[in-house]
């Protein structure tokens, strides 16, 4: 009776901070996890922005390398149009760039907040 209320209260306590530790360590799995679906979003959403400003470059350029009758103000509108373009590509190729380095920074966290998780949730009462 002795050693069972001395060892009930010690072992009731582990195991609730046990228990309590995982659960912090998965919602903050599950916080980081979240981050990271987002910014996979984005990087999918830059990438399709810089594929489309891109194809509108193209098209620009071709349309002023196929202005050779038209008049030089219609040519230097032609002009200007391509490189707004062409800034615009440089623009989404940044914030493409951009949003590839903070997934690498959020993939970086997430298998860190893992790593943890299962340090946490591996050891033995050996």
């Amino acid at each position: 009776q002795d050693i069972k209320s001395l060892l009930e209260k010690p072992l009731s306590a582990l195991i609730n901070d046990i228990s309590n530790k995982k659960k912090n360590q998965v919602k903050e799995m599950e916080r980081s996890l979240k981050t990271k679906r987002a910014q996979i979003s984005l990087v999918e959403k830059t990438k399709k922005n810089y594929e489309n400003k891109t194809k509108e470059a193209d098209q620009a350029a071709e349309a002023l390398s196929k202005a050779t009758g038209n008049t030089p103000k219609e040519i230097e509108k032609l002009s200007v149009k391509s490189k707004k373009a062409i800034a615009a590509v440089d623009s989404a190729d940044k914030e493409y760039k951009n949003s590839i380095e903070k997934l690498d920074q959020v993939t970086s966290q997430w298998e860190q907040d893992h790593r943890t998780m299962c340090d946490v949730n591996s050891f033995s009462f050996s």
